[in-house]
């Protein structure tokens, strides 16, 4: 019996209609970091993830597998919510990271996913940092409110000014779009609204330097 060919596929890269597939959360640039794309290309199995969050001890099912261990300490999250920018979201990444966030977690839809761009952004910090994507940010906010989490919005009207907000609790950090910052139901599910300092002209920070702000300021006050 003649061997198959390794490199005959099934299907050609430039015949699938990614942005189908994109709708349903099956996206090419992370298929090739995965490199699951071949196996995808060849009509076969790719590995799959298990369908749950495992979140400060409790169960939420969402799409993807989120192991947040809580090091002894009170949590740390960042959401991001609908930030577009893979280089913004790659540099969230890399802060989250190295400030010791126990996960970040994005929106399935409205939102760079983990491509390569995300993934050289934020210097190799997208293999150790879980991340995990939900279909429903306000729906997340209100699970971990009820799990004891306190969520604390950006917004540059906000009634609490950074250097006020208590961030040693439990936290979840939420940082806006790039050009109109949370969304409506985002905010209305914060428990606090933050406001960072601006002396300057300009009147907004890049989403991924707002990410760092707070992270850090979480960082000084924990200790």
């Amino acid at each position: 019996m003649k061997k198959e060919n390794e490199n005959d596929m099934a299907f050609k890269a430039e015949d699938v209609n990614w942005d189908e597939l994109h709708d349903i959360g099956i996206m090419k640039d992370e298929l090739e970091l995965s490199g699951e794309l071949d196996t995808l290309l060849k009509g076969e199995k790719t590995k799959v993830m298990p369908l749950k969050l495992v979140l400060l001890g409790v169960d939420v099912v969402m799409d993807a597998t989120l192991q947040l261990v809580r090091k002894g300490e009170a949590p740390l999250l960042v959401v991001c919510d609908e930030i577009s920018d893979p280089h913004n979201l790659g540099a969230i990444l890399r802060t989250a990271e190295c400030a010791g966030a126990h996960g970040v977690i994005i929106p399935k839809r409205r939102s760079a996913g983990l491509t390569a761009i995300v993934a050289k952004t934020s210097a190799g910090a997208v293999s150790y940092i879980p991340v995990a994507r939900v279909p429903n940010i306000p729906a997340l906010l209100k699970d971990l409110k009820k799990q004891g989490v306190w969520v604390f919005g950006t917004a540059a009207d906000g009634n609490t000014t950074l250097y006020n907000a208590d961030l040693k609790g439990p936290a979840a950090i939420i940082i806006g779009s790039e050009g109109t910052g949370m969304t409506r139901l985002a905010a209305e599910n914060c428990d606090f609204l933050v406001s960072i300092p601006m002396k300057g002209k300009i009147s907004s920070l890049n989403a991924s330097a707002a990410a760092a702000i707070l992270l850090y300021e979480a960082v000084r006050q924990r200790g």
